[in-house]
């Protein structure tokens, strides 16, 4: 199993680019998979130096429907001609992030023509082994914990801006040679109640690694920390963190699990051998 950081806000060196947003390459057994395709086509050039080529892509799983995990895709099918695109049907919600003095989009930006390539599309609503040991895990809210989520995420329903459940979030497991993966886009239905809900279903006794978002940026410590103690719950030997993490929190995560956090940055890998 190898896992490839392709794009995130940050990156290991200048030849990487960054952008808010998030991509990540999987090759398990002869499948070659994105998890999310960042923002614009940023992505395309940091594969290019990573030579990952993305001709040889066979899945496109879209974690949740917002612009900085799937801005990429008009780029991508441009060059890809045989890779499904995998996303819940909620996806294409018309999304929007409000303060007190604005409202703007963060939807997916081709929502209005996916049409036009929907031969590409694919479809998920429910829990879906891909391949083998290749889990795509849905309705992930509804698990209940002391987590931290974000109001100021809605859709609009008609003439009305409703909060966001993020029905359409997905994760994927990854399980081979007796390891275990997970990959996050953002985690907005919190982390605790999505490792209860791959607990449940896969039974998992042991991650080995945990990668991506987990939307905590700008939470409190308090509210951080009770996220942590929550985790105690599972066994977990590696995170890596990155895009809505934030700085502050993956200093806390640093901090209470000693020698099990890293910054999952651009460039970054993860290969386990068989």
């Amino acid at each position: 199993m190898k896992i490839i950081n392709i794009i995130e806000n940050n990156s290991i060196n200048n030849q990487i680019k960054c952008e808010h947003g998030l991509s990540t390459y999987i090759e398990m057994g002869n499948q070659k998979v994105l998890f999310d395709v960042g923002q614009s086509d940023k992505f395309i050039n940091n594969a290019k130096t990573l030579k990952i080529d993305l001709n040889e892509i066979d899945f496109v799983i879209l974690s949740h429907g917002h612009y900085d995990h799937t801005g990429g895709i008009p780029a991508f099918i441009d060059i890809n001609k045989k890779a499904k695109i995998i996303l819940h049907p909620n996806g294409l919600r018309e999304r929007f992030s409000r303060s007190s003095k604005m409202i703007k989009s963060n939807g997916i930006p081709w929502r209005e023509e996916w049409k036009k390539f929907e031969d590409r599309i694919l479809f998920i609503e429910r829990s879906t082994e891909l391949f083998p040991g290749f889990w795509i895990i849905t309705d992930l809210n509804g698990q209940g914990s002391n987590q931290v989520l974000n109001d100021r995420l809605v859709y609009k329903k008609e003439d009305e801006y409703i909060p966001d459940p993020f029905e359409d979030e997905v994760v994927i497991v990854m399980q081979e040679n007796n390891k275990t993966a997970l990959l996050s886009g953002c985690a907005h239905n919190g982390i605790v109640p999505i490792l209860k809900k791959t607990n449940l279903l896969l039974g998992i006794k042991r991650y080995n690694f945990i990668g991506g978002g987990l939307h905590l940026n700008g939470k409190s410590n308090n509210q951080v920390l009770n996220v942590i103690e929550e985790l105690n719950d599972f066994n977990i030997d590696t995170w890596g963190l990155n895009h809505c993490t934030g700085q502050n929190a993956i200093e806390l995560f640093e901090q209470y699990l000693p020698g099990k956090v890293k910054k999952f940055n651009g460039g970054d890998k993860i290969l386990f051998n068989n």
